[in-house]
């Protein structure tokens, strides 16, 4: 069942908040968004990633123009204790309506590099099924 929290960088497992965590080491969350110009006057990517037990948060923003040049800005941080705090650098996050409305931005800096994004849903969010692997390893069999 997804939860409200499911939309925090919270997860130690690729399952909803309400599951049982792990102590995997390469456990993440992440958001990744994209767009593009139906014109092809530019394309853009955004992310925001946790690795909570590399203790580790890092975000991107990166464009490509008309004129074929990509502008990328990476900024990385120690991971947060509060978990619903999502900055780093000039890069920040806000669950502004749980599964239901983000806001993606990038502060003035030192590279000119800015953008205020706003993601709308357009549709309920919906859990994915797991893959035979992943069930496996959750009821505690390994697939080897």
């Amino acid at each position: 069942m997804l939860t409200r929290l499911d939309d925090y960088p919270i997860h130690q497992t690729p399952e909803p908040i309400a599951h049982r965590a792990t102590s995997d080491p390469n456990a993440y969350d992440r958001y990744w968004f994209n767009g593009l110009d139906p014109e092809g006057s530019f394309y853009f990517g955004a992310a925001l990633g946790v690795y909570p037990h590399h203790h580790v948060m890092d975000a991107h923003f990166s464009f490509l123009g008309a004129d074929g040049v990509q502008h990328s800005l990476h900024a990385s941080r120690l991971a947060p204790k509060e978990p619903t705090q999502t900055q780093v650098g000039p890069i920040s996050l806000t669950v502004l309506e749980p599964m239901r409305r983000l806001r993606f931005a990038v502060a003035d800096n030192e590279h000119g590099i800015a953008c205020d994004l706003t993601f709308v849903s357009r549709a309920p969010a919906l859990e994915e099924p797991r893959t035979p692997c992943a069930r496996s390893i959750r009821r505690g069999r390994s697939s080897t």
